[in-house]
């Protein structure tokens, strides 16, 4: 922005007449703040408001205009019920119907996580979905959501040979609720949160024999 002049007038000059401005000769831009230290410490002075009779500090209250209603919010409460041993195969998530709204990933750290409080705005045109080891939970926003995760940790496959001997092969996995295939194939080595229920659990692998594939029954 252009400084702006503090005076103008004419030199006149016997038929001459020229235009002048007059700027200041600095500007605020250029202006060179000082701070006050303390010289036994090398801290910063700063100066607090206080009652003039008797010493104490005065809050500062500031009022802005506000215009609107804020709404209520929602809380969604999750808790780990299992360590977590492998990184994750697939991340849970948080997602709603409404264009434009952000959806949450679950954190996907190892080891024991701690628990999760979520807070969102209520919107009634909203659905808010938990999408986790391939099933959904619809979030309702009138009462807290408290939900409790699952781990499923999946490692290699150790094999053992004929003459005692052991070694790893690599696989995959699949869980199936209800009948059908909720999620997987994931390779192993890797984990799942999942949600309260019983699952089918299915590990491919290849060993010295061939393909093998191996079933059982989880419940959470």
């Amino acid at each position: 922005m252009a400084p702006r002049a503090y005076w103008k007038g004419f030199l006149k000059l016997s038929l001459v007449s020229c235009p002048i401005s007059l700027f200041p000769a600095t500007s605020a831009r250029e202006k060179i703040s000082f701070h006050q230290l303390n010289k036994e410490t090398g801290n910063r002075v700063r100066y607090r408001k206080v009652d003039e009779q008797t010493g104490d500090e005065v809050d500062f209250t500031l009022n802005l205009p506000a215009s609107g209603n804020v709404p209520p919010t929602f809380a969604t409460n999750l808790t780990f019920a299992d360590s977590r041993d492998n990184a994750d195969a697939a991340h849970g998530t948080i997602t709603s119907s409404c264009s434009g709204d952000r959806s949450y990933t679950i954190p996907s750290t190892t080891g024991a996580t701690a628990a999760v409080a979520l807070a969102a705005f209520v919107n009634s045109a909203c659905t808010y979905t938990l999408n986790v080891g391939g099933r959904t939970q619809a979030l309702g926003q009138s009462s807290t959501n408290n939900v409790t995760l699952h781990r499923l940790d999946v490692d290699a496959v150790t094999v053992t040979r004929e003459d005692g001997s052991t070694y790893t092969v690599n696989g995959t996995y699949t869980l199936n609720f209800g009948g059908v295939q909720v999620a997987g194939p994931y390779n192993t080595g890797t984990g799942v949160d999942v949600l309260a229920g019983t699952y089918q659990f299915t590990l491919s692998y290849t060993d010295f024999d061939g393909p093998q594939t191996q079933t059982q029954s989880l419940t959470f």
